[in-house]
C-alpha cells in the first residue's frame, strides 16, 4: 500500500507538472489566465502530499482489542469486542476450526481448520482471511514464536509439526514428531517448542533455529497439554507485553513511548498526544 501510494504520488507529481507546462503553452492558455498552470502545480502536490501521509497514518493503525472465539460446528471464528464483551462481526474459515494464535503484534490471527487440513490467516484490523495454508492433517494446535516471525502447527494424524513464516505466510519447514500429537507451547525466548504426544506418551523438542527434533521425553499416559511459562513482564525485555501500547513504552508502568509509536491515550506517549488515522485525538493510534 505504501508503495503503490508513493508511485501514485510521484506520477501524479510529474503529469501535474506536464498539465502546467501545457497551461503556460501559448497553444494552450487561456488568455486572461496565463498563471494557471504555475498555480496549480503547487496546490496538486500538496493536495497528494496530503493523502500520502493520511495513507501512511492508517497503515499504521493498532488493531482493536479483541478476543477470538473458534466455533468448530459453525465453521467460523467469533470476534469479540473486550471493550463491550459483544460479538461485532463473525468470520467463516475452514472445516473444525479447533483453535486460535494471535502474533504478538496483533495484528493476524491464525486458525487451526482440523476438518478442511489447513489454517486461515487472519487481518485482525479488517477481520477478513488473506490466506489460507495447506499444513498436515487434522491441525489440532497452533503457537507463535514470540518475534512473531514463525507459527507452528501440530498435526494429529499426520504426526507432524508444519512451521509457517508469518512474513511469507508460506509453510518451510514439516517436523516429524511424535503420535498423535495434541499441544504445542514455545519457550519465553523462542528458541524451543515442546509438543505433546497423547499416544506414545511422551514430549517432543524442537529446535526452532533448525527446525529440527533434538530430545523425546517420555511422560505419562495420553499427555494432552503443555505450557512453558513466560517470566513477569518488565520494561526492558524487548517485548510489547503486559499492558504496554508498543514495545517497553506506554501503559501506567513504563515510560511514554516517543513519536511514531503506538498508543492508546494521550498519556502513553512522551510529547503528550496519541493522534489515530483520521487525525483525531485519542487512541488506539500513534504517538506524535
Amino acid at each position: 500500500m505504501k508503495t503503490l501510494v508513493r508511485v501514485l504520488l510521484i506520477t501524479s507529481a510529474k503529469l501535474a507538472w506536464t498539465a502546467g507546462n501545457h497551461l503556460g503553452d501559448a497553444r494552450y492558455a487561456l488568455p486572461a489566465q496565463p498563471q494557471f498552470g504555475a498555480a496549480l502545480r503547487p496546490l496538486v502536490v500538496l493536495l497528494l502530499l496530503f493523502v500520502f501521509v493520511t495513507s501512511e497514518q492508517a497503515a499504521a493503525q493498532p488493531a482493536p482489542p479483541r478476543a477470538y472465539v473458534a466455533n468448530s460446528v459453525s465453521n467460523t471464528v467469533s470476534v469479540i469486542d473486550r471493550a463491550t464483551n459483544a460479538v461485532v462481526t463473525t468470520i467463516t474459515v475452514g472445516r473444525n476450526p479447533q483453535n486460535v494464535a494471535v502474533t504478538p503484534d496483533g495484528t493476524l490471527a491464525y486458525v487451526a481448520n482440523s476438518g478442511s487440513h489447513s489454517v486461515s490467516v487472519i487481518d485482525t484490523l479488517s477481520s477478513k482471511v488473506v490466506a489460507t495454508l495447506l499444513v498436515g492433517s487434522s491441525p489440532v494446535d497452533i503457537a507463535i514464536t514470540p518475534d512473531g516471525n514463525h507459527a507452528y502447527v501440530v498435526n494429529l494424524d499426520s504426526n507432524s509439526v508444519s512451521v509457517i513464516d508469518t512474513s511469507t505466510q508460506t509453510v518451510v519447514a514439516t517436523v516429524p514428531v511424535g503420535s498423535n500429537p495434541t499441544r504445542v507451547a514455545i519457550t519465553p525466548g523462542g528458541e524451543l517448542a515442546y509438543v505433546t504426544n497423547s499416544s506414545d506418551r511422551s514430549l517432543t523438542i524442537i529446535d526452532t533455529a533448525t527446525d529440527t527434533v533434538t530430545g523425546t521425553v517420555p511422560v505419562g499416559k495420553v499427555p494432552s497439554d503443555v505450557v512453558a511459562p513466560r517470566p513477569p513482564p518488565t520494561c526492558s525485555d524487548a517485548m510489547k507485553n503486559g499492558r504496554e501500547t508498543d514495545v517497553d513504552c506506554g501503559g501506567p508502568l513504563c515510560a511514554q513511548c516517543s513519536s511514531g509509536h503506538i498508543c492508546l491515550t494521550n498519556s502513553d506517549c512522551y510529547s503528550g498526544l496519541c493522534v489515530n488515522g483520521m487525525g483525531d485525538v485519542g487512541g488506539p493510534g500513534v504517538c506524535q
